[in-house]
């Protein structure tokens, strides 16, 4: 009998403590509605655009008939994939992508920490926001208007750039960079850089400004340099978004920035820029092809997962220091 009754109490008590519980979190979500209706905004546009489009894929593994829809067409299984191995533009498109985003990483990527770690260095605060002001403004920029100011600079009678050349005399006349294929992936990377640099490091400069000071101070004390701080101080401490950043980035390898090739892009550069996206493009639209230009996308998401894999597996062997 005293054992029911305790079994009982014990019961009830656990009953008041659940619901407590549940109250106290219907509380907080109350509190907190507005950041919730946001989050689920922000989670219903990736739904909506990117979810609930996936079942379109299956057109890839089918010669699709728009008057039959999506799964109406014959099945035809791999044979836009091996269609598109066997292409001839194959390993011209794909060599192109792999370069100009793995420069665009090589350079964008240390260029985004080490601006960062100046904007730290910046002690009158005005001045730090001026700075950073001058080079966050470029990324909102549309690719169309730098598209635009990019053509201008770089004509070959009138551009800035050529004026400059021809009157130190480095050339005779105009180059066009733009319709050179030695001149394209250069000038797709810095432009990149230049647009987006200083946006990237944001995430940087706020892990940089969560370091405990504390550190600074003691190794300041200890003799240590400004350069000996970076070294063992900032960078191992921002080493785990350093390293989430470029795990995130390298699974964008394959997702070129088709604002800008398309809108660069000319018929005596093709063979320098023409990418995967452009391609695709192409492919679906100017000529129908949904479903081969299905296949391509699809190839290249994958390809894109095999890499940001591959990179997370051989962070994780990789012992990096970092500041705990």
């Amino acid at each position: 009998m005293t054992n029911g009754l305790s079994k009982q109490a014990n019961d009830i008590r656990k009953n008041d403590k659940q619901n407590r519980l549940l109250r106290e979190l219907v509380n907080k979500a109350y509190r907190q509605r507005y950041l919730l209706f946001m989050a689920y905004l922000g989670l219903a546009y990736i739904i909506i655009f990117y979810y609930v489009p996936i079942y379109g894929i299956v057109i890839a593994f089918k010669d699709f008939d728009v008057t039959k829809g999506f799964f109406g067409g014959k099945w035809i299984g791999l044979d836009h994939f091996r269609e598109f191995l066997s292409d001839s533009y194959f390993f011209l498109i794909l060599r192109n992508t792999l370069a100009i985003n793995f420069l665009r990483l090589l350079v964008g990527f240390p260029l985004s920490i080490t601006l960062a770690i100046l904007f730290n260095e910046i002690t009158h605060n005005r001045f730090r926001g001026i700075v950073q002001s001058v080079f966050y403004v470029p990324y909102f920029i549309s690719w169309v208007i730098m598209a635009g100011f990019i053509t201008t600079i770089l004509n070959p009678q009138s551009g800035i750039l050529n004026e400059i050349l021809i009157k130190i005399g480095i050339v005779d006349k105009g180059i066009d960079f733009l319709g050179n294929n030695k001149w394209t992936w250069t000038i797709f990377v810095l432009s990149d850089v230049y647009k987006t640099a200083g946006f990237n490091s944001i995430l940087f400069t706020a892990a940089i400004y969560a370091i405990d000071p504390t550190l600074y101070e003691a190794t300041y004390i200890d003799g240590a340099k400004k350069v000996q701080q970076i070294m063992h101080i900032t960078l191992p401490s921002i080493m785990p978004t350093i390293i989430v950043l470029l795990l995130l980035n390298v699974g964008w390898m394959m997702n070129s920035n088709f604002d800008q090739i398309f809108l660069l892009q000319n018929s005596l550069t093709l063979e320098t820029t023409e990418v995967i996206d452009t391609y695709v493009y192409k492919t679906g639209l100017k000529f129908g092809r949904f479903d081969y230009a299905a296949a391509i996308n699809l190839f290249k998401n994958l390809l894109g997962l095999s890499f940001l894999v591959t990179t997370n597996v051989l962070v994780k062997k990789i012992k990096i220091k970092t500041v705990i």
